[in-house]
Formats: C-alpha cells, sequence, structure tokens
C-alpha cells in the first residue's frame, strides 16, 4: 500500500504499548526504523499517549 499511495508523512503510533499477555499493540522503535526505511520519500512520525478518553 505504501509503494502504491507513497505518501508524504505516515503517522504510526509508537511506544511498544502492551496488556499484560500479548505482544505490543504499538509499534517499537524497530518497527518505525522499518517503515523509515522501506518509504525513504516520507516523513515518518511517532505519536505516543499515555492514555486514551474515549468521549461519547
Amino acid at each position: 500500500m505504501l509503494e502504491e499511495y507513497q505518501p508524504r508523512i505516515i503517522i504510526c503510533f509508537a511506544g511498544a504499548a502492551q496488556f499484560s499477555s500479548g505482544g505490543p499493540i504499538t509499534m517499537s522503535a524497530e518497527g518505525l526504523f522499518k517503515v523509515a526505511e522501506y518509504a525513504p520519500w516520507a516523513k515518518v512520525i511517532a505519536v505516543h499517549l499515555e492514555s486514551w478518553i474515549i468521549v461519547g
């Protein structure tokens, strides 16, 4: 998909957050580096939030 659309900006949820069991639910630093290597034309922005608030 990245090759097809070639976005100039890629926003990734990062921090390797995970629940008490299972793997990470957000990207690790290693994953971010892989995205940057795979899409060298794009700016990769890592976003990290300490908590989520759902309103509604």
